[in-house]
């Protein structure tokens, strides 16, 4: 390739702007960060271009900003997702304190108790996990069963 960068970036400026209109409405992100994540994928396409396969520059370049754009994406979705999924998995302290000892915590397995225990007693996933040698996942599932069984006795409804 004969061009320098700043002379790509200046004739692929409109796909850059695009790329940043169409992503930014559909990632979450402001449009100055899209167009810095396609600019980069502008160069990463500059640097690994190589001439006489078939492609032109222009196709590949415009291939390599929508997938770094749409990568960018599925990353955002991705994050939002665990992130919610986080929050309405997440037990407070606040939750189970109160009356905490007249649960009924017999259709509890040992882990459950367990779990909801030191849940109750304000500490954090990972403590628990450290405390009990089991992943902090074990202890997000644990949590669950054991909300799901305790609204069940509670509400009288098979919420799992």
């Amino acid at each position: 390739m004969n061009k320098s960068f700043d002379e790509i970036m200046e004739e692929y400026a409109p796909l850059l702007e695009s790329a940043a209109a169409s992503f930014s409405d559909k990632t979450g992100l402001s449009r100055d960060d899209v167009y810095q994540t396609a600019s980069l994928a502008l160069h990463r396409a500059y640097l690994t271009y190589t001439e006489g396969r078939g492609v032109t520059f222009g196709l590949y370049a415009k291939i390599c900003v929508r997938n770094a754009c749409v990568s960018e994406q599925r990353k955002r979705s991705a994050d939002e997702r665990r992130r919610n999924r986080s929050v309405s998995a997440a037990v407070t302290a606040d939750e189970i304190l109160p009356g905490f000892d007249r649960l009924d915590l017999a259709s509890l397995t040992e882990l459950e108790k367990n779990v909801i225990k030191s849940r109750a007693e304000g500490l954090s996933y990972s403590d628990i996990a450290d405390r009990f040698g089991i992943g902090t996942k074990s202890v997000d599932n644990a949590l669950r069963r054991a909300k799901n069984k305790l609204r069940a006795i509670y509400y009288g409804t098979d919420l799992t």
